[in-house]
């Protein structure tokens, strides 16, 4: 028989216990563990300095691996693409304008023995909806389009040749976003003859002669409407419509800046007047304005100091920059306005000016169509004629809808003309005669200043 040794029954039941707790406290230890686990992958809310930190280092780690990525190097910019090539036909040259889908290096290359030049664009190509006018106009013989090894090249042919004048707009000389090239009409000498033998013509007479000024024209299409009503086309329609009426009346002659859609440089408008030894010079225009809610009319007069207000100023610089377009970048200076202000100190030209537009602006109230906005001064290039009493018509604002529609009525294009022909007509009926070839013996300018490439 095998004898066991007995068993301490304390010792027994304490083992006992050992061994019933074992488990427990291991499933206590892997929970303290999970819970550190737990509080290390999402930590709490931080206090506010070392939230800072840690973004402050977390940021300073991304500039590292951004710094440490290799840039990729910038591609070529795309090449030019010519994408349309518009023409205005004036009676002294052709103007072409050639637009660019950037800015873009150009330059031409002449050859006078085959009587053609061209306009080269490196790198550039040809949009497929681009369109070659077909010209024959005395001035312009053909003209081709092609891309060639050494990129886009536009080749004018002429009937004579003759330097053709290229500048650039929206860009650094040589380069730019349109191309403007003026090619001069053969005859040119013939026609300053004809012209300086109309003016001798005219000036010897006893006429009263107003000069008027269809704004903008060509490339310099002037403020736009809604519908996409330029201002160059209005204006041109109303001065046709002044001119007729001012014209019925017995001993008044009337000589248009332009008659078609081409743009004439600021001071040649002017200066034809001059030329003209005109009674009276008035420039019809398009008001606009930032928001769609101005309205009226407004005659200007020049200033020779402050406008009448921001707004006039305003107007008076965009209607000046125009002359970027028309007399192009070496010609857009006013060397002579001191000249000409201290002659204007001389003159009674600015009193008769702020008649003449008292007397316009009072018919323009009297038709009860448009709100009168007074006379205003401010310092409009075309108005700067030191010897012609001068004023700027803003018929209405053309921004405005209901003025655009009003504007493109011819019913309201001729009644426009019918006020201002009135308003002109009561200023020379007061207004001194000046003396001129015919009438008191002034003689009068017979050799034009400057017919100009853009007429």
């Amino acid at each position: 028989m095998e004898l066991r040794p007995l068993r301490d029954p304390l010792r027994s039941a304490e083992a006992q216990g050992v061994a019933l707790a074992r488990p427990a406290l291991t499933r206590f230890l892997a929970a303290l563990v999970a819970v550190a686990f737990l509080a290390s992958a999402f930590p709490g809310p931080l206090g506010p300095g070392e939230a800072q930190a840690r973004v402050s280092k977390k940021k300073s780690g991304s500039r590292k691996r951004a710094a440490a990525r290799p840039r990729k190097p910038a591609g070529p910019p795309p090449a030019p693409v010519a994408q349309t090539l518009r023409s205005y036909t004036g009676p002294n040259s052709t103007r072409l304008v050639l637009d660019l889908s950037r800015s873009s290096g150009f330059r031409i290359q002449a050859d006078s023995s085959s009587k053609s030049f061209a306009v080269i664009v490196p790198k550039g190509v040809k949009s497929p909806a681009f369109g070659t006018p077909v010209l024959n106009d005395g001035a312009v013989s053909a003209i081709d389009a092609d891309e060639t090894g050494e990129g886009f090249r536009l080749t004018v042919h002429v009937p004579e040749w003759n330097a053709p004048r290229v500048f650039g707009l929206e860009g650094d000389e040589g380069q730019a976003a349109r191309v403007v090239v003026d090619v001069v009409r053969p005859g040119q000498a013939e026609r300053d003859a004809l012209e300086r033998a109309r003016v001798d013509r005219l000036t010897s007479t006893a006429k009263r002669i107003v000069v008027v000024d269809p704004g903008h024209g060509g490339e310099a299409v002037g403020a736009v409407g809604p519908r996409r009503t330029y201002e160059k086309d209005v204006t041109l329609a109303i001065a046709r419509r002044l001119k007729e009426q001012l014209e019925k009346q017995p001993g008044v002659q009337v000589v248009l800046t332009r008659t078609g859609d081409y743009d004439v440089p600021l001071r040649e408008r002017y200066r034809i007047a001059e030329r003209y030894a005109a009674d009276a010079f008035v420039s019809i225009h398009c008001n606009s304005s930032r928001t769609r809610s101005g309205s009226g009319t407004e005659v200007y007069f020049l200033s020779l100091s402050s406008a009448s207000d921001e707004a006039s100023k305003a107007l008076a610089d965009v209607e000046n920059a125009a002359d970027k377009i028309s007399a192009g970048p070496e010609q857009g200076g006013d060397d002579d306005l001191v000249g000409i202000l201290f002659d204007l100190r001389q003159t009674e030209s600015m009193q008769q000016s702020s008649v003449l537009a008292e007397a316009i602006l009072g018919e323009i109230e009297g038709g009860r169509r448009l709100e009168a906005r007074g006379v205003r001064q401010a310092a409009f290039a075309v108005l700067k004629s030191p010897i012609v009493p001068s004023v700027l018509v803003e018929t209405a604002f053309i921004n405005n809808p209901a003025e655009e529609r009003l504007l493109r009525d011819p019913g309201f294009q001729q009644e426009m003309g019918e006020q201002i022909s009135r308003g002109v007509v009561s200023y020379l009926a007061r207004a001194p005669v000046l003396p001129r070839n015919g009438r008191t013996g002034r003689p009068a300018p017979s050799t034009p200043a400057n017919l100009g490439l853009a007429r």
